[in-house]
């Protein structure tokens, strides 16, 4: 892979700190798709969130969070973000329209959205805020039912 960072400002926190923490570890693995590899994507997470610019108490939170699986199920998750947010514009980088600035700063955005939904999952793991899904009276039961539903009462015909 090859990371165009000379033409990229360096205005752009996240995509550097994305880039940085992905060529660190990616370097060393040319074996598969690094998607697949569950350690390396930790690895990639944990790099990219130390860095002071983006959410260091994320780690923290998850760190101490009572659900170890979900913690690494989450910065899983986030290294995948990362690396595929990173691959794509890397991808799309030899294409002549697309202006290597313009990419950057797309790319840094999806970066910055990513480290804003880890700011507020962590205070919602640290208990500063709390998330409710909206309910409704239902029936005459006085029964407070969820607005939210996955619609398979249907399913329910066939069982």
């Amino acid at each position: 892979m090859i990371r165009a960072k000379s033409l990229v400002s360096s205005e752009l926190a996240f995509y550097n700190a994305a880039a940085d923490s992905l060529s660190d570890h990616t370097a060393h693995d040319k074996e598969g798709d690094p998607l697949s590899n569950d350690e390396l994507m930790k690895k990639v997470a944990e790099d990219f969130l130390s860095k002071p610019t983006t959410c260091p108490g994320f780690l923290a939170a998850i760190r101490e969070h009572y659900d170890q699986k979900s913690s690494s199920d989450r910065l899983i998750k986030v290294g995948r973000n990362i690396t595929a947010t990173i691959n794509y514009a890397d991808a799309v980088s030899g294409r002549d329209c697309e202006d290597p600035i313009a990419r950057g700063a797309k790319t840094d955005a999806s970066l910055r959205r990513l480290v804003e939904e880890c700011k507020t999952l962590t205070r919602i793991l640290t208990g500063d805020e709390s998330r409710r899904v909206p309910t409704v009276r239902f029936g005459k039961t006085e029964l407070q039912m969820p607005i939210v539903t996955l619609g398979c009462m249907r399913f329910q015909q066939s069982w």
